[in-house]
């Protein structure tokens, strides 16, 4: 038996690296968001910048080890190689969940064809549209939950394996600290509500958390004392744009036309202006502006991706649910009731009240779905639902297969047109010092086992989050000698080799911020268009000059 049960364990590792080759191979993998790929810039010293080996806000550890590596290894694309290692343990960790939930209750082939349906329904998506939120959530969650389950079944050897489990959430917390606790935070009403952690194993419950809390503990030491004044405002500063872009606490509509530029320019990411950050400092969460024109739209906009977007595995759920009734398991109803009215409320809060992007919202449905396949009653066998099953799987793997195709095509297609730019880039222009403005709009749908690279100019983003960092003045000084915006602005106007890579509408937004700031007058005229960017943002290129200082 215990022979068994090892190998159905080596199948599962099997099973998992098919998947994740078969994803590879048939439909690809993409970055969901350009925050990877600049990422990648930061950690591999982009533009001949001095590589950051710690990045204040994530990847805490990881961003020592990975740009040491780019510096070992260039051309071999480790941030990708690194996250995807840590998103396959954690996928054939979740897959081993699976298996032992249903182990001794149905056969193999029906444990495999769960796990098969359970990724395409939802994990594929971590594979194929990546990020690196995905990952620090899924590992505090599917760490906690595998801990909850060994312990539940008194396994043996889970005296040592739970101090794994604590490494793992610990590896959680150094990737985003926020998303490994919300991770976590959804398993955690487990420990509580099963009728095994009753109060009389309060103790026992308290054990099972420890190696969580003293991971935690441990985190948070080591995070202050690495922690300096400049991260520090760097983490406040992104706050403060988030709760003006994501979280839409503030503002009502600008009225002066100080504000409006202000205002235009945190929404376009130009931030490393001192106007753009002042602003930014002097703005509060307005809770009536919250309610009148935030609230409804973010409700219904939770909603729409929640419904359109996980219809196939909220069908599993219903299935699973008519199942339980079917069965008259009332105990288990009630458990997943609760839960589920505890997954809903947390889901309602971080959804109306911060944001809940596919790159958040999908790790919680898996978390979601591998808390389903937990409640399956113990002792029950499982033949007599597998033709129950078989049709549903059926379904779901027609809509399925074609949506994932669907959305393949398009991935590639923005693939090629972002990779385009990138190659026209570097075929223009070379020796020159490239000024980019909205060009990371332009980075999505890379793929994360290539190196992306200017190799025949430098490049200088005057947009995006990472101008919040504290390495971006070290950067602005390699680059021009400056370490802020408007005098290296200067510095460019006057060197002969500059490009400026943008689109009309910010173009013509800088002209207007310096003219009303700073009373000088930019002119930037207008060379020929990035012919790849023309369905897009419309990228072209310009020439800078300062028509009085």
């Amino acid at each position: 038996m215990k022979h068994s049960f090892y190998s159905g364990l080596i199948s599962i590792l099997v099973l998992t690296v098919l998947l994740f080759g078969a994803t590879f191979w048939l439909i690809g993998c993409f970055y969901e968001s350009n925050d990877d790929i600049i990422l990648t810039f930061l950690l591999s010293g982009f533009s001949g910048m001095e590589p950051v080996t710690d990045l204040s806000l994530y990847l805490h550890g990881f961003s020592t080890l990975l740009s040491t590596l780019y510096q070992i290894l260039p051309e071999w694309p480790w941030y990708g190689l690194g996250l995807y290692s840590l998103l396959f343990g954690i996928s054939g960790l979740a897959f081993r969940f699976i298996y032992y939930v249903l182990n001794g209750k149905a056969t193999q082939r029906f444990m495999y064809f769960t796990i098969i349906l359970f990724y395409l329904a939802n994990w594929y998506e971590h594979v194929f549209w990546f990020n690196y939120s995905r990952v620090a959530i899924l590992l505090a969650g599917v760490a906690s939950l595998n801990a909850w389950l060994d312990g539940k079944q008194k396994s043996s050897g889970f005296s040592k394996w739970r101090w794994g489990y604590g490494s793992l959430f610990f590896l959680a917390l150094c990737i985003r600290p926020s998303f490994a606790c919300f991770g976590i935070g959804l398993i955690l009403p487990l420990y509580f509500l099963d009728s095994a952690f009753s109060r009389p194993a309060l103790k026992r419950t308290i054990l099972l958390l420890l190696p969580f809390l003293l991971a935690g503990f441990l985190f948070s030491g080591w995070l202050l004392l690495k922690s300096n004044p400049a991260q520090q405002e760097y983490q406040r500063l992104d706050i403060l744009k988030s709760e003006v872009l994501d979280y839409h606490w503030c503002c009502p509509p600008p009225v002066s036309s100080s504000e409006k530029l202000l205002y235009t320019g945190i929404q376009n990411w130009f931030l490393a202006d001192s106007n753009i950050r002042v602003f930014l400092q002097q703005q509060r969460p307005d809770w009536d502006y919250f309610v009148r024109n935030s609230l409804v739209p973010k409700l219904r906009l939770l909603l729409q991706e929640v419904i359109f977007n996980h219809f196939l595995a909220l069908s599993f759920l219903l299935a699973h649910f008519l199942w339980l009734v079917k069965s008259k398991f009332t105990g288990k109803i009630l458990y997943l009731s609760k839960y589920h009215l505890f997954f809903g409320v947390v889901l309602l809060l971080v959804g109306i009240l911060f944001k809940i992007p596919p790159r958040v919202l999908t790790p919680a449905i898996s978390l979601l779905l591998l808390v389903h396949l937990a409640v399956i009653p113990l002792g029950n066998k499982l033949d007599n639902v597998l033709l129950f099953f078989k049709l549903c799987g059926v379904l779901l793997l027609a809509l399925q297969i074609y949506k994932i195709g669907h959305r393949s095509v398009w991935q590639q297609h923005r693939q090629k047109q972002s990779e385009n730019i990138i190659s026209d880039i570097n075929s223009n222009y070379p020796g020159y010092v490239v000024a980019t403005i909205g060009l990371e709009n332009e980075l999505r749908a890379l793929s994360p086992f290539k190196n992306y690279t200017f190799q025949n100019q430098r490049v200088l983003f005057l947009t995006g989050w990472q101008t919040l960092d504290p390495h971006y003045s070290k950067y602005l000084q390699s680059l021009t000698g400056q370490d802020n915006i408007l005098p290296a602005l200067k510095t460019l106007h006057e060197r002969e080799k500059v490009v400026v890579v943008s689109n009309a509408f910010m173009v013509a937004f800088l002209e207007a911020y310096y003219k009303h700031f700073y009373q000088i007058t930019f002119q930037f005229t207008f060379i020929k268009p990035v012919p790849a960017s023309a369905a897009t943002e419309g990228l072209s290129y310009y020439k800078v000059e300062i028509l009085n200082d």
